[in-house]
């Protein structure tokens, strides 16, 4: 299973969901009008006449579920595990442990691991356009692994490990980082970690310091 960029499929999802979204607003809307001013009472009697149609009411439902089913369809066929062409070289194994309320990132092949405290935000290195293995826990409770800027998300628990991967396709300091989506205490807020995207041969030449 490779990986894939994220962004891409999650901005082409966006792009479908707007337009249905505003195309079944602007029909509810133009029904509530039509049908409030066309059969609006000009007296306080309350109007006679047939008040439900069974085919009309059974047609609505029916393609409301065909709506949702296919955007479930395209939600799902985006999740991690289609392809991605960008992706080259020797998959990096990074293990990702959260704990209230810092992170840990170690590197088994290099023997080395930063760990993040109340001063020090902890740094995740990885090399641009490389499959990144991650393999998530938690020590205590739930916590969610999330970068803003690749617009992913994975949670991760105790007992349990839980293993994705990516890629990151733009070299640089990944902007806002990364940070902890699910509430997991008092000091949730402050559960963050830069993210480091690196030219591969720094990222090679960083990986031989550090091992």
């Amino acid at each position: 299973m490779k990986p894939i960029d994220t962004r891409n499929q999650f901005f082409d999802v966006w792009n479908v969901y707007w337009p249905i979204a505003l195309a079944v607003f602007l029909v509810i809307l133009g029904s509530v009008v039509f049908l409030g001013l066309r059969y609006r009472s000009k007296s306080n009697e309350i109007p006679a006449g047939k008040d439900e149609s069974t085919p009309l009411e059974v047609g609505y439902a029916i393609g409301l579920a065909c709506i949702a089913a296919f955007l479930v369809f395209l939600t799902f066929s985006r999740m991690p595990g289609s392809e991605d062409a960008n992706a080259t070289g020797k998959p990096v194994d990074v293990r990702v442990t959260a704990a209230r309320w810092n992170w840990r990132f170690e590197y088994p092949s290099l023997g080395y691991a930063e760990q993040g405290t109340k001063r020090h935000v902890p740094v995740l290195r990885v090399p641009v356009n490389t499959p990144i293995e991650i393999t998530g826990s938690s020590l205590d409770v739930i916590h969610s692994f999330f970068v803003p800027e690749e617009r992913f998300k994975r949670d991760v628990f105790p007992n349990q490990h839980t293993r994705w991967e990516m890629v990151f396709e733009d070299a640089g300091n990944q902007v806002g980082g990364g940070e902890c989506a699910e509430f997991c205490g008092l000091e949730h807020g402050n559960m963050n970690f830069d993210v480091l995207v690196m030219p591969k041969a720094e990222f090679a030449r960083w990986a031989q310091g550090a091992s």
